[in-house]
Protein backbone atom coordinates (compact mmCIF):
# COMPACT_ATOMS: atom_id res chain seq x y z
CA UNK A 1 0.00 0.00 0.00
CA UNK A 2 2.71 2.37 0.84
CA UNK A 3 4.10 1.74 -2.51
CA UNK A 4 1.02 2.49 -3.95
CA UNK A 5 1.02 6.05 -2.30
CA UNK A 6 4.34 6.62 -3.11
CA UNK A 7 3.59 6.02 -7.00
CA UNK A 8 0.69 8.29 -7.00
CA UNK A 9 2.83 10.83 -4.85
CA UNK A 10 5.79 10.76 -7.79
CA UNK A 11 2.93 11.05 -10.52
CA UNK A 12 0.92 14.23 -8.77
CA UNK A 13 4.60 15.68 -8.56
CA UNK A 14 4.81 15.20 -12.07
CA UNK A 15 1.56 16.92 -13.15
CA UNK A 16 2.25 19.36 -11.11
CA UNK A 17 5.51 19.98 -12.78
CA UNK A 18 3.91 20.30 -16.06
CA UNK A 19 1.01 22.53 -14.89
CA UNK A 20 3.73 25.16 -13.88
CA UNK A 21 5.78 24.85 -17.07
CA UNK A 22 2.71 25.25 -18.71
CA UNK A 23 2.16 28.44 -16.59
CA UNK A 24 5.92 29.53 -17.19
CA UNK A 25 5.01 29.63 -20.74
CA UNK A 26 1.85 31.43 -21.00
CA UNK A 27 3.07 34.03 -19.25
CA UNK A 28 5.69 34.52 -21.67
CA UNK A 29 3.26 34.36 -24.54
CA UNK A 30 1.13 36.83 -22.88
CA UNK A 31 4.00 38.95 -22.18
CA UNK A 32 5.19 38.77 -25.67
CA UNK A 33 1.43 39.72 -26.81
CA UNK A 34 1.85 42.88 -24.37
CA UNK A 35 4.83 43.70 -26.14
CA UNK A 36 3.24 43.79 -29.52
CA UNK A 37 0.32 45.12 -28.58
CA UNK A 38 2.22 48.65 -27.07
CA UNK A 39 4.64 48.90 -30.09
CA UNK A 40 1.54 49.03 -32.57
CA UNK A 41 -0.06 51.39 -30.61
Amino acid sequence: MADYAKCQLKALDRIVKKIADAEGHLTKIEDSVDNKKHRTA
